[in-house]
């Protein structure tokens, strides 16, 4: 399954990727494959793990450098089955479609791995993330509305940590 408008969704300026309105169309497009078709489909919410300390210990200048960077760089990995949203000041969405929630967790531990190993600079400065991310599947949630409502809830509370990235299946 693929989203074949993908070049016609808003972008984000900052992070070059689509914008939480363009996601929104990708995920309304998901939810009718999912209740005509009985396509399923995964959401990830992530962003960048303790971005709080990040913003305190570098400022905020260096935060946004750094969330612009990452954007860049995520936007290799998005396409049309699996797209990636800037979400909101700290969050990244990615809706894999397709997938599994098993496929999900894998798509983003790699995602975090090419993150850590990547080099974020500010003012000569580098600065080394990872992500925090929370993973759903459309089969185990009631509507697409009560699971973004649970990840992003989630992935508020363990966004200090690595949330589902170091889950153990």
């Amino acid at each position: 399954m693929k989203y074949n408008d993908i070049y016609s969704l808003p972008i984000d300026s900052m992070t070059t990727l689509v914008s939480k309105e363009g996601m929104q169309e990708v995920l309304d497009f998901a939810e009718s494959q999912f209740q005509n078709n009985q396509k399923n489909y995964s959401v990830i919410v992530f962003g960048i793990a303790a971005y709080e300390k990040v913003k305190e210990h570098f400022g905020l200048e260096a935060a946004k450098r750094v969330m612009a960077t990452l954007g860049r760089l995520l936007k290799r990995y998005s396409n049309e089955s699996d797209l990636i949203a800037y979400y909101g000041e700290e969050e990244f969405l990615a809706c894999l479609l397709e997938r599994s929630k098993e496929e999900a967790i894998e798509f983003i531990r790699n995602l975090d791995s090419i993150v850590s190993q990547s080099i974020f600079m500010f003012q000569q400065t580098r600065i080394n993330i990872s992500l925090s991310a929370q993973v759903s599947h459309r089969v185990e949630s009631e509507s697409l509305e009560n699971m973004l409502k649970v990840s992003l809830e989630e992935f508020s509370k363990h966004k200090d940590s690595k949330g589902i990235i170091n889950y153990e299946s």
